[in-house]
């Protein structure tokens, strides 16, 4: 069986045909090459670019409401599977999950105003952490 394109084909009339039209339809690689080669500025070109405009910043709604303290502990222990305490790492990772709280403000506020419960708060970072899609 031919292969053409990366399709197999028979050896029939009708395999035969497919073939040389899907051959139509693929460019060599020298047609693709020379295009690509064609985009590349050649030595004396005008290589100014016209000036871009400046990207917008976001617009920052409304600022988060944080969750009261009882909320966000539970989040925590959701979260890292461990009570807060008084320790180190337990108040850098309080800071850490404070940090996130305040650049997603819409769930943030979410929590705080129990529209969504800490559970579900926890499921949606977790999936956001891991690119999952919601």
């Amino acid at each position: 069986m031919p292969e053409v394109a990366g399709q197999q084909f028979e050896y029939t009339p009708e395999g035969i045909a497919a073939a040389e039209a899907a051959a139509v339809e693929e460019p060599s690689a020298d047609v693709m090459l020379d295009e690509l080669v064609s985009d590349i500025p050649q030595e004396g070109d005008d290589l100014a670019t016209e000036a871009l405009p400046e990207a917008e910043e976001p617009e920052q709604s409304e600022e988060a409401q944080m969750p009261d303290g009882e909320i966000l502990s539970s989040l925590f222990e959701l979260i890292y599977g461990d009570a807060l305490d008084e320790s180190v790492e337990s108040q850098e990772q309080l800071q850490d999950l404070t940090e996130l709280l305040e650049v997603m403000p819409e769930l943030s506020t979410a929590i705080a105003t129990g529209e969504i419960s800490p559970s579900e708060a926890a499921i949606m970072i977790f999936r956001e952490a891991s690119g999952a899609p919601e």
